[in-house]
């Protein structure tokens, strides 16, 4: 799993399977890809909100 923040007024950590998916998520698109810290991690987990087959929100409790 790898993992990219996004510029220090953003806090936000993106995670993913593949570095590359964490690097695109950060860069946003922009043609040059500002400074960053791309971290490996492995964790364990009992329950995962697995998004990428894109969020709607009526399955999710907002309450």
């Amino acid at each position: 799993m790898a993992a990219a923040s996004i510029a220090p007024a953003w806090e936000a950590l993106y995670l993913s399977l593949a570095p590359q998916t964490a690097l695109e998520e950060y860069r946003q698109g922009a043609s040059i890809t500002p400074p960053a810290t791309l971290a490996a991690y492995k964790i364990t987990l009992d329950e995962v909100a697995d998004l990428s087959e894109g969020f709607d929100r009526l399955q999710w409790d907002v309450a």
